[in-house]
């Protein structure tokens, strides 16, 4: 009778941390889909704001290069002063 009874402790410990084991794994597994569910939503609104961004580049590059042609203007009329001030006697 102690064996039997033993061996109903044994398996029902075995039983019960199985049982532990499967719903900590149930659990583990939806908190991981809840970070990827997250981590979707994030790579969605990166992904927006890089399209955003990317749209707005090329009329960057063309402000950039307007204000570096008339840093090139701003710089030649620059010379021309200096010049018509030297020629003038200023």
């Amino acid at each position: 009778m102690k064996d039997k009874t033993l061996l109903k402790i044994i398996l029902f410990i075995q039983i019960s941390t199985l049982g532990g084991a499967a719903l900590l794994a149930s659990w583990g597994r939806s908190q991981l889909l809840l970070v990827k569910s997250e981590l979707d939503l994030a790579i969605y609104d990166i992904n927006l704001i890089f399209e955003e961004i990317s749209l707005m580049l090329p009329n960057l590059n063309s402000a950039i290069n307007i204000v570096l042609s008339l840093e090139d203007s701003l710089a030649i009329l620059d010379n021309i002063n200096n010049l018509l001030t030297t020629l003038l006697g200023g």
